[in-house]
């Protein structure tokens, strides 16, 4: 019996780039809208004591390929304050077919590579085409991997990077300088927002992070960082004006309170949860309705978006001999 593979978090960075993820994802935001997967509702388990944070299972089936994952993944944002990784993580890839366990994944790392991905995805479909100023809040790994994708679907002139604290800004961009010259930090948040056309927000907010009266017309912005009911990275003013995209229609429905909130106060309707990025990129509807309309791509995660990055993790870890062998058998 084939053993299964045990990989790292660099294991994962050898085996998936940016752009391999971008059109890994694309495929599977096309295949989710036709129908193709097999997705069960995300466990998400809340601990009541403060700074304890999110615990969520997750699975998907893609019966074509026969490919089963289950994702166990905690994020935990007080973890900051000890000097741990907020989000810890492992993924399970199955062969469907038979059961067997073919790999045992970082999950946080392979997260971080898809979710970026989709940010990408977005920004390609939906920012103008002269984007040049972009913002990422937030600088942690999904932060990191979304300025590594962005980059080559726009060319920015300048990337601005806004973090809670100057120091961690500062890090961010000393260490990514040489790679991304274009890199700054240090901005006040409403100079950095009113000159955007592009804003990531990739951070454990639960209020919203800045004043959506500062944005400028045509500007688009990702929202990947909050996904319970509760929290947002945007204000309603934002997305009540907005062209709103979603990643799952269900999952927004369910855990978007970026959009929840501003609905329950009667800002926005329900028409803001029916276009998701599967229907633009598939042509099937529009997400940008003109040059000065805002752009909102909400994405609070899916299993959808797991399962045909996994599987082309693991086949390319046995091609190049990466992992460490393990015997579940």
């Amino acid at each position: 019996m084939n053993p299964t593979l045990l990989l790292s978090s660099a294991d994962v960075a050898r085996t998936l780039d940016a752009d391999e993820a971008r059109r890994i994802v694309a495929a599977s935001c096309v295949q989710l809208i036709a129908g193709e997967l097999v997705l069960p509702p995300r466990t998400q388990l809340t601990a009541t004591a403060p700074g304890r944070g999110a615990h969520l299972v997750m699975s998907a089936l893609d019966p074509n390929s026969a490919a089963l994952t289950t994702k166990l993944i905690s994020v935990c944002p007080s973890n900051a304050e000890h000097e741990l990784p907020t989000s810890f993580g492992l993924l399970i890839l199955q062969d469907a077919s038979t059961g067997r366990p073919i790999a045992l994944i970082h999950s946080p790392s392979l997260t971080a590579l898809r979710t970026a991905a989709l940010v990408a995805n977005s920004v390609e479909a939906l920012a103008l085409r002269g984007a040049a100023r972009a913002v990422i809040f937030g600088a942690g790994p999904v932060a990191s991997a979304a300025l590594d994708a962005i980059t080559r679907v726009r060319t920015f002139g300048h990337v601005e990077i806004i973090t809670k604290s100057r120091d961690s800004g500062d890090a961010f961009v000393a260490e990514r300088l040489d790679h991304y010259p274009q890199l700054g930090s240090g901005a006040d948040v409403e100079s950095a927002v009113r000159s955007a056309d592009v804003i990531v927000t990739a951070t454990t907010a639960s209020e919203p992070l800045f004043d959506g009266a500062w944005l400028k017309p045509g500007t688009h912005i990702a929202a990947v960082g909050a996904f319970t009911p509760t929290t947002r990275e945007l204000d309603s003013f934002t997305v009540e004006g907005a062209n709103i995209v979603v990643d799952t229609e269900a999952g927004a429905r369910d855990e978007a309170g970026d959009l929840l909130i501003p609905l329950a106060e009667g800002r926005i309707d329900d028409a803001a949860f029916r276009v998701t990025l599967g229907d633009v990129l598939s042509g099937r509807k529009t997400g940008r309705q003109s040059d000065t309309s805002i752009t909102v791509f909400k994405s609070v995660g899916s299993a959808a978006f797991d399962v045909g990055v996994a599987t082309h993790v693991a086949r390319r870890a046995k091609e190049l001999g990466l992992g460490t062998p393990i015997d579940l058998g």
